[in-house]
């Protein structure tokens, strides 16, 4: 899917030229995300986005990523802004001592971690289905077997309604890797598949 030397034009980032932290050419055929600060900085933040447009879909992305520490992450992402959102990740657990998968929500500034597992070694496949007003997070280690992780989360809590803060351009989903320690971890993406009016597609 990333095939072309430029992002299409339905691809956004937060605030920041996109060319900085984002490389079609690194591994042909992959986008490239070097990490940068945390999804809830309002500096330099690596994700590459796409408006949502619909109220049921199906939005799944193969990424590889090799988290060394805690501020290691990457992964697929619901976003409204800076204050709310909700990123299924690939990252380093210090408690379990090995890379780990799960779901941090933030939801007007508070933040909480989710149900992490046992990442799968090599590449993963993260999936997030939208069905109204309940949103679910599920993985793959081969693309077949899907497996849910977290809750059930409130679509709607992204929203301009609910938002308490600036917005960013309405909801948008896409992928995204921090990096905040050096700036220079990297995360690659092999595709984002986003299916409307879906919410059991394989």
């Amino acid at each position: 899917m990333f095939d072309d030397d430029t992002l299409g034009i339905v691809y956004y980032a937060p605030r920041i030229d996109p060319g900085t932290f984002a490389d079609l050419n690194a591994r042909r055929g992959w986008l490239r995300l070097r990490g940068q600060q945390s999804l809830s900085s309002l500096d330099r933040v690596s994700l590459v986005a796409r408006k949502l447009t619909s109220l049921h879909a199906q939005i799944t992305t193969r990424m590889a990523f090799r988290p060394e520490v805690y501020q290691h992450g990457a992964g697929l992402t619901l976003y409204y802004d800076n204050m709310n959102y909700i990123w299924l990740r690939k990252t380093w657990s210090e408690e379990m001592d090995m890379p780990v998968l799960s779901v941090m929500e933030v939801e007007r500034g508070l933040k909480r971690d989710h149900a992490p597992v046992p990442a799968p070694e090599g590449d993963v496949w993260l999936r997030l289905t939208i069905d109204g007003r309940v949103t679910r997070f599920s993985w793959s280690a081969d693309s077949a077997a899907w497996h849910e992780i977290g809750p059930e989360f409130a679509s709607w809590h992204l929203s301009d309604e609910y938002s308490r803060f600036g917005e960013f351009t309405g909801t948008m989903f896409g992928m995204a890797c921090v990096d905040a320690m050096r700036h220079s971890v990297c995360a690659d993406f092999d595709y984002l598949d986003y299916r409307e009016g879906c919410t059991n597609a394989e």
